[in-house]
């Protein structure tokens, strides 16, 4: 009996000892693939956000590189509107000796002049409003 007793609890505790060897290995392994999926997932997150960053900098840059064409182009009308400017101070100057009838076409001129600024000024505030439009679109409908 003793016997008995004694081969069932070496039994016993190798049983023990094997399931504990056994529920050793499950949990090494779910702690692995915990690991595993954590890693995953900073490696994705980081990838994310090295993507975002990435689109933030080319933006940035590009609007570096509009507002430096529109800084060229608003130089560039600037200079014309001087010389325009100019252009006009010598015609005022000489009308005294024009005569009548170039007077009246100057006037003509000018007013044509001034009508059709009057047209490209309309056209470039309905561009700009429809443009202004769109951007309070896109910001409106921006998730938060």
């Amino acid at each position: 009996m003793k016997v008995a007793l004694l081969v069932a609890v070496i039994a016993a505790g190798a049983s023990w000892k094997v399931q504990d060897w056994r529920y050793g290995n499950e949990i090494s392994q779910i702690r692995q693939s915990a690991a595993e999926a954590q890693t995953k997932a900073v490696d994705d997150a980081r990838a994310t956000e090295t993507a975002r960053y990435e689109a933030v900098q080319a933006s940035e840059r590009e609007a570096r590189e509009r507002e430096n064409a529109q800084r060229i182009a608003a130089n560039r009308a600037r200079a014309e509107s001087d010389s325009l400017r100019d252009d006009i101070a010598a015609l005022e100057a000489a009308m005294p000796e024009r005569t009548e009838a170039a007077v009246r076409e100057y006037a003509v001129t000018a007013g044509r002049l001034l009508n059709d600024c009057t047209k490209e000024y309309q056209s470039m505030a309905e561009t700009a409003q429809r443009h202004a439009s769109d951007v309070q679109t896109l910001i409106e409908a921006w998730p938060q």
